[in-house]
């Protein structure tokens, strides 16, 4: 599921992975300079597709809450 949420882009998907598991991967970048703020990849079924974006919306609004001296010293998520 690709969404554009508030100038940035969450991508989450369930695939099969080169071993045949089911993987959840999940990166997000900032839509105006292409920063990615987090990627990964999770293991088993424990997280759904939808409620990994909806994570990545409360990460991305509490980003956007901070401070410009806060986000210096956080670096990314």
């Amino acid at each position: 599921m690709l969404v554009n949420y508030k100038g940035f882009e969450i991508d989450v998907r369930r695939e099969e992975s080169m071993g045949g598991d089911e993987m959840l991967y999940w990166s997000v970048f900032r839509n105006e300079d292409g920063m990615e703020m987090t990627s990964g990849l999770e293991y088993g079924d424990f997280y759904t597709v939808r409620g990994m974006v909806k994570h990545y919306k409360t990460r991305v609004d509490k980003w956007l809450g901070l401070s410009s001296k806060e986000k210096e010293e956080i670096g990314n998520f």
